[in-house]
C-alpha cells in the first residue's frame, strides 16, 4: 500500500461540528418564508449536498427532494435568505472535533500536506476555519463555489491534487459522508471516514472506504502505519 503523503479533509462534520450553525439558518429560513423549521435531526439529515440542496429539503420538508421538485424563484429567495442569516452566526455554534488541531499539526510535522475540499461555500469556509485557527494549517481550500461540480463528483479532488502538485496515490479523501467517500472513488484515491459526522444515521462501514477511523487519534496512527 502506497504511503501517505496528501490528505483532503472535509469540513462540515469532519473537521468542524456546525450541525447547530446549519440548523439555525435552516431555521431562519422557514421562519422567514413560514413553512414548517426542521429539527435538529432533520437539518442533520439535509446536509451533504450543499447548501441549496439542503434548502430544498427543508422547504419540502423531506430528504428526498430534487433541486427541480422546488420552485426556483423560491429557491433562489431562500438562499438569499440563508446567506444572510448565515453570515450573521457564522462565529457562533461551531466546534472543532477532538484532537483535529493536534492531529493536524502532527500530520504537517510529518511534511503531509493537507487541504480542504468542502460543499459549503468558500465564502463561508475560509472565515470559519479562521474563526477556529484552522486555517494555517491548509496548504489549500477549495469551497463549492470555485468550481463547477461539487462532491462525489472528484473534480475538486484532481483541482487540489494539481493546485499542490500533490502525489494522487499517495492521497488519501477523509471525511464523514457518503459524498466524501464516492468522490475519493471515482477519482481512485483512497478515503477515510469517521461515524461521528452527518451520515443521514447511515452504517458509514457500508460506504466502501479504504478505512474507517473511529477518531482523530485512530486517523493519526494509521498514516504513522502506513508511512512506516
Amino acid at each position: 500500500m502506497a504511503k501517505v503523503s496528501h490528505l483532503i479533509f472535509d469540513l462540515d462534520g469532519t473537521l468542524v461540528d456546525t450541525l447547530k450553525q446549519l440548523a439555525h439558518g435552516f431555521c431562519a429560513v422557514a421562519r422567514d418564508l413560514n413553512i414548517k423549521e426542521p429539527s435538529l435531526s432533520e437539518a442533520s439529515s439535509y446536509i451533504g449536498n450543499g447548501v441549496t440542496r439542503a434548502l430544498a429539503r427543508t422547504i419540502n420538508g423531506k430528504f428526498d427532494t430534487e433541486l427541480s421538485d422546488v420552485d426556483s424563484t423560491l429557491l433562489k429567495r431562500a438562499r438569499q435568505l440563508f446567506n444572510y442569516h448565515y453570515a450573521i452566526g457564522l462565529y457562533e455554534n461551531a466546534y472543532v472535533y477532538d484532537n483535529v488541531i493536534s492531529s493536524l499539526k502532527e500530520l504537517k510535522a510529518m511534511g503531509i500536506k493537507l487541504s480542504v475540499l468542502t460543499n459549503k461555500d468558500h465564502v463561508f469556509a475560509v472565515p470559519l476555519l479562521k474563526s477556529l485557527d484552522l486555517y494555517p494549517l491548509f496548504d489549500f481550500v477549495l469551497g463549492s463555489e470555485v468550481i463547477e461540480t461539487r462532491k462525489p463528483n472528484p473534480e475538486g479532488i484532481f483541482y487540489i491534487i494539481d493546485k499542490l502538485k500533490a502525489n494522487k496515490d499517495e492521497t488519501i479523501m477523509v471525511g464523514d459522508s457518503i459524498n466524501d467517500v464516492e468522490a475519493a472513488i471515482n477519482a481512485n484515491i483512497r478515503s477515510i471516514v469517521f461515524p461521528f459526522g452527518y451520515n443521514n444515521s447511515r452504517d458509514v462501514n457500508t460506504f466502501n472506504a479504504s478505512y474507517v477511523c473511529k477518531d482523530y487519534k485512530e486517523l493519526l496512527d494509521l498514516i504513522k502505519t502506513l508511512n512506516k
